[in-house]
């Protein structure tokens, strides 16, 4: 079941996260456009597009890109890092229930199985806490210079400036 969680979370999850997180920044710039082409006029339109201009430079937008490709490397270190100690802890449960397993009771009494589901749960509930702390708090699916980048990128797009 952790293993099952480690690649859910990772291989799933965190894409849905994203897109969703995407989406929704793509919906305000859409707003953004969309208010823009409502209240500018084609003057006032000139003159923001001038200033627009002379804010954003080719060494600023380079700038920029720079930064959400080192921080898309460093997410992907990481999500490795992140990945592999997620897979020792799996590991180290899995290792511990499996002895269980091999060299537990053989006989069956009442007592012992409610006790060891109570066990069981108990421990699922702190690898699920411990799970929780270490890995899904520590990683961000989309970083600062991804959003900054992108935002920038589709704001731009609307006076025609290509990143």
């Amino acid at each position: 079941m952790s293993v099952f969680e480690i690649f859910f979370y990772f291989f799933f999850i965190v894409n849905i996260e994203k897109e969703l997180f995407l989406e929704k920044l793509m919906t305000y710039n859409k707003q953004l456009y969309d208010n823009y082409n409502e209240n500018i006029s084609p003057e006032q339109h000139i003159i923001i597009l001038n200033t627009i201009h002379n804010l954003f430079n080719e060494k600023i937008i380079e700038d920029l890109k720079q930064n959400y490709q080192e921080d898309m490397e460093q997410q992907k270190i990481l999500f490795n890092m992140l990945l592999n100690k997620a897979i020792i802890l799996s590991t180290i449960v899995g290792s511990i229930f499996i002895s269980t397993i091999i060299y537990g009771r053989k006989e069956v009494k009442i007592n012992c199985v409610l006790f060891e589901n109570i066990l069981l749960f108990l421990f699922l509930g702190l690898y699920e806490y411990i799970f929780f702390n270490i890995i899904i708090l520590k990683y961000n699916p989309i970083t600062d210079g991804e959003i900054k980048y992108l935002f920038i990128c589709n704001t731009l797009s609307t006076f025609n400036i290509k990143c």
